[in-house]
């Protein structure tokens, strides 16, 4: 599941995403330095691509993020004030290598790293994109076993206010750039934005019965009596947890806010967003964690929320209620001197005799309850 919403009204710029899955995904910090070399892995179907054909990057950018899978990153921000987010969309159908494409071939799950590397904001990111021949892939689970068919989109947001979507959708790459600032799940962001129109009179100011949603809510005329209009307002706006819903109710409650008068402001509306579509654990896709970046400052706030035990559905470990955000201000760190720890996260080919087994997403204990 997933939520990112985009505070994007005016000088200010803050995100604020959820990861909402079946199992303790992304945990992981870290800090990608300047000057890395990095040779994308593909596993599947990676003997058919020439080495030569590979995309090749020494990273020109400084990122901090969290990664899935020890080094694919899921959601980070750079030094320039480019923010990158994966989420899921159960649709998805990666492209596939076609030899007759020359451009440099890319895996999806390794894009994040390579933009946030290599682009400053999203305009150079979709550049990137049309520059190269992206290819699903697989991830490594555990050693000698690899996961294939995650389905993903993917949001990028960058510090002037720029914002895309790309999907994948029946083997081809669909871009949205500058189309709004929420995304979520299925389906697919060309129809949550034809869907989204059906909600705009909630944005209207109250007069005293909205006929889109009186003959469709339960007790509409006794909840509005008891309501003051601000509050009416809103009936009908959909209040559960799924990708469409949560979609309705980001984009309404984003458009509805104040246009924030300071940094600080912006923060406190993004993180508001965000707690309103966060997911309760009554489902197996709750949100572990949520994140706010300030685009502007480069400053990336996580918290983390609760973790799966075992592998019930019901086994869950949860962060303290004084547990908040720890913050991480990216100007005050050092992108350049590499320490040796670093080298586990860097992109390389796996050789072919690592590969023992290649799996299905659906075949993954946990995975298959999404």
């Amino acid at each position: 599941m997933c939520t990112n919403v985009f505070i994007n009204k005016n000088e200010y710029k803050v995100e604020a995403r959820s990861m909402d899955f079946p199992m303790n995904i992304a945990f992981q910090n870290c800090i990608s330095y300047v000057g890395i070399d990095n040779t994308m892995d593909i596993v599947i179907d990676a003997d058919k691509i020439p080495d030569s054909q590979l995309t090749s990057w020494k990273t020109r950018y400084g990122f901090f993020g969290r990664l899935a899978f020890d080094k694919c990153l899921t959601d980070g921000l750079n030094t320039q004030g480019l923010s990158f987010s994966f989420l899921y969309l159960d649709v998805t159908k990666h492209p596939t290598f076609n030899p007759e494409d020359k451009r440099k071939v890319l895996s999806v799950y390794y894009i994040g790293n390579f933009l946030l590397s290599m682009a400053k904001d999203v305009p150079e990111a979709l550049k990137l994109i049309a520059e190269h021949q992206l290819v699903g892939g697989a991830l490594e689970l555990k050693p000698g076993t690899f996961v294939k068919n995650i389905p993903i989109h993917f949001s990028l947001r960058d510090s002037k206010g720029n914002t895309a979507v790309v999907e994948f959708v029946d083997g081809e790459v669909k871009v949205y750039e500058n189309k709004g600032n929420i995304l979520t799940n299925a389906p697919t962001y060309d129809w949550h934005l034809e869907n989204i129109k059906e909600y705009k009179s909630l944005l209207e100011p109250f007069e005293g019965s909205n006929s889109q949603f009186s003959d469709k809510t339960i007790n509409y005329k006794d909840t509005v009596s008891s309501s003051r209009p601000e509050v009416a307002q809103l009936i009908g706006m959909p209040g559960d947890f799924s990708g469409v819903s949560r979609f309705v109710r980001a984009y309404i409650l984003s458009q509805l806010v104040p246009e924030p008068q300071s940094n600080r402001e912006a923060c406190f509306h993004a993180s508001s967003i965000i707690n309103n579509v966060a997911v309760p654990p009554y489902e197996v896709s709750m949100t572990l964690w949520t994140t706010i970046k300030d685009l502007k400052n480069l400053i990336v706030s996580y918290k983390d929320i609760a973790a799966y035990q075992g592998n019930s559905p019901t086994g869950v470990y949860a962060a303290g209620i004084n547990e908040g955000y720890i913050s991480y201000d990216l100007n005050a760190m050092n992108f350049t001197d590499v320490p040796p720890e670093a080298n586990k996260h860097i992109i390389k080919p796996t050789p072919k005799e690592k590969v023992i087994e290649i799996v299905n997403m659906s075949d993954v204990v946990g995975l298959e309850r999404q």
